[in-house]
């Protein structure tokens, strides 16, 4: 990634509300056109778990793709695994059974993250402490 892209990248840094809305229009994209192993796909067609972030992940003005809503929300979904390996092609590639488990990781980060993230009152609150 180029200094320019980081820069863009850095204008448009993913709150954890974005990026569970990012990992439920992954889980979306995949009810509505298919889940794949072994190849990204997407666009229109079936895709793997990373092809469907991929798909989701909100553009920049210059149209290109935010990397850093892409990792937070890898991230995200290796965290709700207990995923330790660094790529989680793997884990779609040998261990998801189907679309359902893959929508279901998806949909499980995004309530995780909803979650863990606090309402306006309760940051008021926090910050007075």
């Amino acid at each position: 990634m180029n200094s320019h892209t980081q820069a863009l990248n850095a204008a448009y840094k993913p709150t954890q509300a974005d990026t569970a809305a990012l990992c439920d229009a992954a889980a979306d994209y995949l009810d509505a056109h298919g889940w794949q192993r072994f190849e990204t796909g997407g666009v229109g067609g079936p895709a793997c778990l990373l092809g469907a972030l991929t798909t989701a992940v909100p553009h920049t003005a210059t149209r290109i793709p935010n990397q850093w809503a892409y990792d937070e929300a890898a991230r995200a979904v290796r965290r709700q695994l207990g995923w330790t390996r660094p790529n989680l092609s793997a884990w779609n590639d040998t261990v998801a059974r189907d679309r359902r488990t893959v929508t279901r990781l998806l949909r499980a980060t995004a309530r995780t993250l909803r979650s863990d993230t606090p309402t306006p009152k309760q940051t008021s609150i926090s910050q007075k402490a």
